[in-house]
């Protein structure tokens, strides 16, 4: 439990204080000046933090992964390389795991979202930037009455590695199973509709 988040806030706030030397309406000036600096660092980006932070990292070689032909076709790697594997990884304060679910891309034609469940993290040698290694799933169909998606995996499994930038949505979502017609299904419900730019 930690209040280090709140505490830069309250430095904030004694800061401003200190500098603006108003001894009428402190609490005005305080929350219009709070207000200013949020929506300054809100329409530059400055409140999220690019930077992925990584809680445990393995080093394996490539060679010995289900997906190293994609990772060597991808960054030009060859098999007897080590590159570092993580299970968690946290990008401006959203945490993702292994076995989350991501909203890759949209169909044209039917307007189905494409999802994925994140099977690693991955990390090159010669770079610092992280990977989003994902397992494929096809989309079957938009249940209406659900208000969610039915999804299967492919057979064979097939994988891309992604960056961050490439998800059409960044939040992780979930996958609820659930008997429909004697028969075991996989929906994924979206919190609003994803539209692709």
């Amino acid at each position: 439990m930690s209040c280090l988040r709140y505490e830069l806030k309250n430095s904030f706030f004694k800061r401003s204080a200190h500098i603006v030397c108003n001894f009428t309406n402190i609490c005005r000036t305080l929350a219009y000046r709070h207000q200013q600096r949020a929506l300054f660092s809100l329409l530059s980006n400055s409140h999220c933090r690019s930077a992925p932070v990584v809680t445990q990292q393995t080093s394996v070689i490539v060679s010995s992964l289900p997906f190293s032909s994609v990772l060597c076709d991808k960054y030009g790697l060859v098999y007897a390389e080590h590159v570092s594997l993580a299970v968690k990884l946290s990008i401006a304060s959203v945490e993702y795991k292994k076995g989350d679910y991501v909203a890759i891309d949209v169909t044209a034609e039917t307007g189905h979202v494409v999802f994925g469940r994140i099977a690693n993290f991955v990390s090159c040698s010669h770079s610092a930037d992280w990977y989003f290694v994902v397992e494929m799933l096809e989309t079957m169909d938009f249940c209406a009455h659900f208000h969610s998606y039915c999804i299967c995996d492919m057979q064979p499994a097939t994988f891309r590695i992604l960056d961050v930038n490439e998800l059409v949505d960044h939040r992780p979502l979930y996958c609820h199973s659930t008997m429909v017609n004697h028969e075991q299904r996989r929906f994924i419900r979206t919190p609003y509709h994803i539209l692709k730019p």
